[in-house]
């Protein structure tokens, strides 16, 4: 019973975080998405979600954090295709790129790799995490 309720419950307050991250409230999305990990495994579009909201609230070091953990699980995902791992990838760096940037850090800019081809990335992921450029 536990393994049909929790993966509910998590998906649920992950579009409650999603929502409220949209509208510009980072607290709420940062709680909704504590509550979700709570109830499932912490997945790429989780630690994407939660770099986004952590830089919002100019959180850079735990942004970085949250964006290379993302990273390392989008590479590892068997279900992503390639251009969206590199879309995904992309979205990570731009946010940990950003940090270094806003935090004042005295580190090297991670170089980007543009070379995919967008139209083959499912809208869901363009839509949940657009790149800044």
């Amino acid at each position: 019973m536990k393994r049909l309720i929790f993966p509910f419950f998590s998906g649920l307050f992950f579009t409650f975080s999603i929502r409220s991250a949209s509208k510009g409230d980072y607290i709420g999305a940062k709680k909704n998405l504590d509550v979700s990990d709570w109830f499932g495994n912490v997945i790429y579009s989780h630690l994407l979600l939660r770099g986004h909201i952590l830089f919002s609230l100019g959180d850079f070091d735990g942004c970085k954090s949250s964006m290379e953990g993302a990273i390392e699980k989008i590479n590892n995902h068997q279900k992503l295709n390639f251009d969206e791992k590199k879309y995904l990838s992309l979205y990570a760096v731009d946010l940990i790129n950003a940090s270094i940037v806003h935090a004042g850090l005295e580190e090297e800019l991670i170089s980007v790799d543009i070379d995919f081809n967008v139209c083959n990335v499912e809208d869901r992921l363009r839509e949940n995490f657009p790149l800044m450029r």
